[in-house]
């Protein structure tokens, strides 16, 4: 069984399988997600996902003294507060569809 990119799995893992409701799950995905490197995925799905991150993270991060984030207080954390879960659940949806179509992308050609 193919799981294609494996930050998007591990993100795909955590929507599927996370502790917590879809906000919680999807603050886990998205901290996944960004570490990955932009020659980690195709870039017509890189900018998909990269909207994904842009739409979970409008919130600033709460820093200490030392200018670090805080533990819990980080951007997706913060946005993630105030927003609705059903918005988390759309975009748990479109994390999948984008794993999905890099499956589809990266499939050997014999169909298998």
């Amino acid at each position: 069984m193919a799981i294609g990119n494996d930050r998007l799995y591990q993100s795909v893992q955590a929507i599927l399988f996370g502790e917590g409701d879809m906000r919680s799950r999807v603050v886990v995905a998205c901290h996944i997600l960004r570490k990955m490197s932009a020659i980690e995925i195709d870039m017509s799905l890189r900018k998909r996902l990269d909207l994904v991150l842009i739409d979970a993270s409008t919130k600033r991060s709460i820093l200490d003294a030392n200018g670090n984030v805080l533990n819990g207080y980080d951007t997706y954390t913060e946005t993630a507060k105030g927003r609705r879960n059903s918005t988390y659940v759309k975009l748990a949806k479109e994390i999948y569809a984008i794993y999905l179509d890099d499956l589809a992308i990266k499939k050997p050609k014999g169909g298998k």
